[in-house]
């Protein structure tokens, strides 16, 4: 998989060691996830620095989000935060670093753990405007899984957009999320299964 990488992924970092130490550790963590096919199972939020511990200590705020409704092919305002795989989740945080300053971070925690506290939904601001990956749609497997009158899951969105919508009007405890700094705090969110490989 090739990972994709914020187009100045570099003003997101203090010097060149740092920027290969993130890529590399990005790299490690998808080869891992694919290896013991874990790939439903964690979910990423990209952040910066200068916010994570208020997040991991306060929960995760809702913000302006959109959900799919099956029933009538509308689309409505909601409230919830983005989550998804982690190369996604590296090219916002990057991009969170650039825009606001500080340095890009990772929260990762277990989808059942986030689903427990909101409702899995498709990311349709990626499906509208693609940032990450603008030729997802040229596959036409994908293509017809988003058409109008479909109705995309959350892990059709995961897989095809690499991210999704955690739907929640109130704040998500982060007890059971933990920041993704190393390649070990990724076995500990994945438990025995990252050790079966």
């Amino acid at each position: 998989m090739t990972i994709p990488m914020h187009t100045n992924i570099a003003d997101a970092f203090q010097d060149e060691t740092e920027l290969r130490d993130w890529i590399a550790l990005v790299s490690a963590a998808v080869e891992l996830i694919e290896d013991v096919g874990a790939a439903e199972d964690v979910l990423f939020h990209g952040t910066t620095d200068d916010r994570v511990q208020r997040i991991l200590a306060e929960g995760m705020r809702p913000t302006m989000a959109f959900e799919a409704s099956p029933y009538d092919d509308e689309e409505h305002s909601c409230q919830g935060s983005f989550w998804g795989r982690i190369d996604v989740a590296a090219w916002w945080a990057a991009s969170a670093a650039i825009n606001r300053g500080g340095r890009p971070v990772l929260l990762v925690m277990r989808t059942e753990d986030l689903a427990d506290q909101a409702v899995l939904g498709v990311d349709i601001p990626s499906r509208d405007f693609p940032q990450v990956d603008p030729s997802t749609f040229d596959e036409p497997n994908v293509a017809s899984r988003w058409m109008v009158g479909e109705h995309p899951s959350w892990r059709d969105s995961l897989r095809d957009l690499g991210s999704l919508t955690a739907i929640h009007d109130d704040w998500i405890r982060m007890d059971s999320a933990i920041i993704f700094d190393t390649i070990e705090s990724l076995h500990r969110i994945l438990g025995n299964r990252s050790f079966s490989a």
